[in-house]
């Protein structure tokens, strides 16, 4: 397992940094997403179990409108 988040950082900085690099970001959907999942914005990465961050990945993934998204088995 390979985090992909600034782990220092909290869930809403590692959001504001990946999102600027989606020009379909949908900010809505992403904020539902992580109230969906429970994920909380004000936490730093490193803090959240690997479950969590599987829903903070999953929010980010959803929320930039891919035309496909794989996804291996689930952890």
């Amino acid at each position: 397992d390979q985090d992909v988040f600034f782990d220092e950082l909290t869930v809403e900085k590692n959001k504001r940094i990946i999102s600027s690099f989606y020009e379909q970001w949908d900010e809505e959907a992403f904020n539902r997403y992580i109230n969906d999942f429970g994920v909380p914005l004000n936490k730093p990465v490193k803090s959240l179990s690997k479950g969590t961050k599987m829903k903070f990945a999953l929010a980010i993934a959803l929320s930039h409108h891919a035309e496909l998204i794989i996804m291996d088995e689930p952890t």
